[in-house]
C-alpha cells in the first residue's frame, strides 16, 4: 500500500489551494511534494514548495530534486530550484552529475540553464 498522503496526491494533481493547508513531508519511499509536482509539471504546486521543502532531499533513486527536473519536462522549474540555492555538484545513484544526465537526454533547454550556473 502506498503512504502518499492527500498533499502528496494535491501536489501531483495541481491542486494550489489543497496542498497548502498540509505540511511538507515525505512519503514512504522519498517522495517530497516537491518531486511530486515536478514530476507532474505542477509550478503553481510547485512554488509554495519551493521555500519550505529541502530542495536537496533525495528522492526514491538517490535523485535530488535537480536531477529529478533534469530526468521530466519540468526545466522551467530546474531555474528556481538552482535560484533557490540547490547543491549543483551533487551526483545520483549512478554517480552522474547534472550535465551528464541533461547531455544523456539530450535536452538543450536544460542545458543551457546548466551551463549559465555552471552545474558540473
Amino acid at each position: 500500500m502506498c503512504s502518499r498522503t492527500l498533499l502528496h496526491m494535491a501536489g501531483a494533481r495541481g491542486h494550489v489551494e489543497i496542498a497548502k493547508l498540509f505540511t511538507t513531508e515525505g512519503d514512504g519511499i522519498g517522495n517530497t511534494q516537491l518531486h511530486l509536482a515536478i514530476n507532474g509539471n505542477q509550478p503553481e504546486v510547485f512554488n509554495p514548495f519551493l521555500k519550505e521543502s529541502n530542495l536537496n532531499a533525495r528522492f526514491l533513486w538517490d535523485e535530488r530534486s535537480l536531477h529529478y527536473t533534469t530526468c521530466t519536462i519540468a526545466f522551467n522549474l530546474q531555474k528556481l530550484i538552482i535560484e533557490n540555492d540547490a547543491i549543483i555538484d551533487k551526483t545520483d545513484s549512478e554517480d552522474e552529475t547534472l550535465m551528464y544526465v541533461v547531455l544523456e537526454k539530450e535536452n538543450v533547454q536544460i542545458a543551457e540553464i546548466q551551463f549559465k550556473h555552471r552545474c558540473a
